[in-house]
């Protein structure tokens, strides 16, 4: 990205491309030390189907004899 806007007149957009490439480079250097741990701990949460699953069960015993 740096070469492209390396390439491109940005004028007074100048301070503003260097603010963005600095925390383009932050974000991407987050992923590299932390990416694992993220998905470590998204995946230690139910799946989309065990929830679901859950949420019909209550639901059916919930209204099992009609509405509250």
């Amino acid at each position: 990205m740096k070469n492209f806007f390396d390439s491109k007149p940005v004028g007074s957009g100048k301070l503003a491309v260097k603010q963005s490439l600095e925390s383009i480079a932050a974000n991407r250097k987050w992923i590299r030390d932390h990416g694992a741990q993220v998905v470590s701990w998204l995946d230690s949460f139910p799946s989309v189907t065990e929830r679901r699953h859950f949420q019909a069960t209550y639901y059916d015993e919930m209204y099992k004899y009609g509405r509250p």
